[in-house]
C-alpha cells in the first residue's frame, strides 16, 4: 500500500500511523510518501507540492511498480492527497490500469475553491489556521530556497517565487511566461470521468 497524506501531513500523522498499523497486521507491506518539504525535510527545489500534483503521483508509482517481483500496487490518496491521486488516475485512465491493482481516495476535496473557501469560515477556520501557521513558517525557507536560484539565474524559480507569495486573489503572474497552474487544473474534479 502507497499512502499519500493530505496537506502538510507525513508518516507520523495519526492516520498514516494507524493505516501503516493495520495493514502491517494483515502481513502487507506499505510506505508513506512524503510530498516535498513535509516529514521533517526542508524542500531544497524550487518546486513545491500541491494538490495537482499528479507528475509527482505518476513518477513516484511508476518507481514502485518497477521494483523487481509483482506485489499489488495500491495507492491510497488522503485529503491533499487524494485530489492528486484521482487527478493522476483521470489523467493517465487506461495506463494507470496497468500500473496500480487498485487506488482510493479518503476525504479528497475535489472542488478546490469551494474547499478553500469552506477552511475559511465556520467550525473550519480552526483547522484552516492551523494549517497557516504551518506554512507560514515552511515560507521564509522556501522563499530564500527560490531567491538563491533566481541569484544563480533559474528564471524557473523566480516565477515559482512569485506564485509561492501570490494571494489566492491575485490574477495569474509568471516571470518567464509559463501559465500559473490555476485551482480548476489542480483539482480532480474534471478528470474524474475518466477514472
Amino acid at each position: 500500500m502507497v499512502l499519500f497524506h493530505g496537506l502538510e501531513g507525513s508518516s507520523i500523522s495519526h492516520y498514516a500511523t494507524s493505516l501503516m498499523h493495520a495493514i502491517a497486521r494483515r502481513g502487507w507491506r506499505g510506505v508513506v510518501v512524503h510530498f516535498r518539504g513535509c516529514g521533517g525535510e526542508p524542500n531544497r527545489l524550487p518546486r513545491a507540492y500541491h494538490s495537482g500534483d499528479a507528475d509527482e503521483i505518476d513518477w513516484i508509482l511508476r518507481r514502485l511498480r518497477a521494483l523487481p517481483g509483482h506485489i499489488a500496487l495500491l495507492p491510497v490518496g488522503v485529503s491533499l492527497g487524494g485530489n492528486a491521486l484521482l487527478k493522476w488516475l483521470g489523467r493517465e485512465s487506461a495506463k494507470a490500469a496497468a500500473i496500480v491493482d487498485a487506488a482510493a481516495a479518503v476525504s479528497a476535496p475535489i472542488d478546490l475553491m469551494t474547499a478553500g473557501d469552506r477552511l475559511g469560515s465556520g467550525l473550519s477556520r480552526a483547522y484552516g489556521s492551523h494549517f497557516l501557521t504551518r506554512l507560514k513558517k515552511k515560507e521564509p525557507r522556501q522563499v530564500d530556497t527560490l531567491s538563491g536560484s533566481v541569484r544563480r539565474g533559474g528564471r524557473e524559480a523566480h516565477a515559482h517565487a512569485a506564485r509561492f507569495r501570490q494571494p489566492r486573489h491575485a490574477p495569474p503572474c509568471t516571470a518567464s511566461g509559463t501559465p500559473t497552474i490555476t485551482g480548476r487544473e489542480r483539482a480532480a474534479s474534471p478528470d474524474l470521468a475518466h477514472v
